[in-house]
Parts: structure tokens; sequence; C-alpha cells
């Protein structure tokens, strides 16, 4: 199966957000309103079709129809509490990132430019740390654990879902404004913790999010080459993520990461968050 979960692509409609801190970003303007928890427990929950008929069908046929038991989603506590918190941690991103202010693409060649030289000259995670430029940015990160089997996927699946992976803008207000802002991207972790790895299936979800647009992407072939370094590929991912107003980036099945490599792993990760 592929490690990579995708989702639906729309136009871009605006509503303006109750919030004045989000207002007047269309990465934000765009997302679906602030979701109350009977609204959330309505959007993530979805029950089989059930007839009383199938009752008298004969054994061998219910047990079929008794499969489809798996395909229930029946939210509890912990599904609306992560529902919020995503939906905080998305809004509050894209805050500081308002691809319409003046000093956007500035920031994000800075930025890139910083990670690609730090990378050139060989230095430490730490080091590898972009500062980000004033207002401080609000990008942060949770860690939603459990045991296997529990529904961690699933769950974190029920609340994607009720976001567009990707949104096509073509014009904000009187204002030409073309841009395919990805809300989402779903990755398994690599098993080995290569961050190369990690990089290289960053770009194919990529191109599997705009599979279906008229102008689809190729950054697989662009940047995955069998030359291809962390050092080439990481200053690349930021600017593909910054240009393409990425929301949220989800790292399932992180008890596949081996001792060895996983802290640089982890330390590249909040990179990325910087």
């Amino acid at each position: 199966t592929s490690p990579f979960a995708s989702g639906n692509v729309v136009e871009a409609s605006y509503s303006e957000p109750e919030i004045p801190r989000y207002r007047g970003n269309p990465f934000i303007e765009a997302l679906p309103p602030i979701r109350s928890a009977e609204e959330a427990v309505e959007l993530m929950s979805y029950y089989p079709p059930y007839s009383a008929e199938e009752r008298r069908l004969p054994s061998h046929v219910r047990q079929h129809l008794a499969a489809g038991l798996s395909e229930i989603r029946h939210p509890v506590g912990v599904h609306l509490e992560l529902e919020s918190r995503l939906s905080r941690l998305i809004r509050w991103g894209y805050a500081s990132r308002n691809p319409l202010s003046r000093g956007f693409q500035e920031s994000v060649n800075e930025s890139v430019g910083r990670i690609q030289e730090a990378h050139e000259n060989g230095g430490t995670p730490q080091d590898l740390l972009i500062q980000p430029r004033p207002p401080r940015g609000a990008a942060t990160g949770l860690t939603f654990l459990g045991t296997t089997g529990i529904g961690k996927t699933a769950g974190m699946q029920m609340v994607l879902d009720g976001y567009p992976q990707v949104v096509i803008h073509s014009n904000y207000g009187d204002r030409s404004f073309t841009r395919s802002q990805v809300v989402w991207l779903n990755l398994q972790c690599p098993s080995d913790g290569s961050i190369k790895t990690v990089c290289a299936n960053f770009f194919h979800a990529m191109d599997a999010a705009h599979s279906t647009l008229r102008t689809q992407t190729n950054y697989t072939l662009d940047f995955v080459k069998s030359r291809s370094t962390v050092r080439t590929l990481v200053p690349s991912m930021a600017r593909v993520a910054a240009q393409h107003g990425l929301g949220l980036l989800v790292l399932d099945e992180v008890q596949d990461l081996r001792q060895r490599g996983s802290r640089e792993l982890l330390s590249f990760l909040v990179q990325l968050v910087n």
C-alpha cells in the first residue's frame, strides 16, 4: 500500500475568521470554519448503512456484513481533543506566514539560504535551527502516542478528512493570487530513521497531492536523484514546503524508528518546525 495518505483538492473559498489575528491571510481564510465540538462529532462520525431486513439473511452472508463494523467511526473525547489541537496548530502556524505580506518571499529565501549554508558547512543539528524573523513564528508540533492497534492512524485520518489537502488559489479579493496550498501531508516514518528517506517521501507525497491537477508537480524527478544528499534535499524541501504553504506534516508509525538514526531524524524535525 502507498505510505502517503491523499485527500481532496478544492478551489479556494474565503470566509472572514472570528479571530482578528487570522484575518487577511488567504492560507487561513480558505480553511473550513473553526468547528464546535458538536460540529466535529458530526463531521468525524461514520456508521455503515443498516437495514433490519439484513437480519433475515443467511448466516454466511451476514458474516460479510459484519465485516463492515470495522468501518464505524465513533468519535470520543480524545478525538475531539485531537481535532481541537490540530485546528489551533494549523492556524497558528499560518498566522506568522502570510503569503501576501511584503517580506514573505524574502523570509523564505533567507531561511532556505541559512539552512543550505549550515548544511554545506557541516553544521550540527543545533546549528541548523533557523531563528524565525519577527514576529516570532508560531509553528509548533505535537505527539500523539498510544499502543499499537489502538487507532492512532484512524483517529488522525478522521481529523485530516475534515480539511482539504490542497487548496487552489486564483484571486484573493481584487488582487491576483495564484498558489496551490497544501494543508497537510501524511508520511510514514522510515524504519531506518533516514533523513534522506523522509525527504524523498516528502517529495513523493507532494507530487501525489498534485496528481489530479492539470499543473502537476515533478519534485521527485527534480530533486530525488541517485547522487542526492541530505545537504541538497533539506533546503529544497524547506523551499517547497514554504512555497506551497504546508500547514501540517504528519509522521506516522514513529515506533518503526530504530535507535540508530532516530536522534538525527528527530533533530531534523525540530529544524523543520523552526
